[in-house]
């Protein structure tokens, strides 16, 4: 085996090797971009989910809202067939109370239903951040791939050249049989 055939080897060697560096950078280039289309695929669901959360909370309070008009006028209703006087007294102070409880029902839907869309919505944003990070990440990851893979290119160029000193290398004939 002749020099020039260890000189190919060796640069064929060193030029894998920085290649696949180089092709690693494109690479985390491209799972850069798909974590942070990730990161937005997540955050959108997670609004979505805070939207739904939201009509959902508002549709079960006016449901609340009808259903304590009803207990209250059966109340009532009861009450003035027994013959109790409502304006005053016992019977006042229980439809006092009774539409007192009724309201904040109706603010411990409304709490609840809004503490539930800032958390989706909270989500949404660390969604967001999360794949933003994660491509940064990614993208940092790539470009030190490719310095790399450039380094590693010619330092191995560098090498092989100072083994051959500044001669040329020696003529072969790659049409001898």
């Amino acid at each position: 085996m002749g020099l020039p055939v260890i000189a190919a080897a060796a640069i064929g060697g060193v030029g894998l090797q920085g290649a696949g560096m180089i092709m690693g950078s494109s690479s985390a280039k491209k799972a850069a971009k798909q974590a942070k289309k990730i990161g937005e695929f997540n955050a959108k669901v997670a609004e979505e989910e805070a939207e739904a959360t939201r009509l959902s909370s508002r549709f079960i309070q006016q449901r609340a809202v009808k259903e304590g008009a009803r207990t209250m006028g059966t109340l009532e209703t009861r009450m003035a067939a027994s013959g109790a006087r409502l304006d005053v007294g016992a019977p006042l102070r229980a439809l006092a109370d009774l539409a007192q409880e009724l309201d904040i029902e109706q603010l411990l839907i409304a709490y609840e239903g809004e503490k539930t869309v800032r958390r989706y919505k909270n989500q949404a944003t660390v969604n967001r951040m999360g794949g933003s990070l994660e491509a940064k990440q990614l993208e940092a990851q790539s470009t030190a791939n490719l310095i790399s893979g450039a380094g590693k290119l010619l330092t191995g160029f560098s090498t092989i050249a100072s083994q051959f000193g500044t001669a040329a290398p020696p003529k072969v004939d790659w049409g001898a049989s």
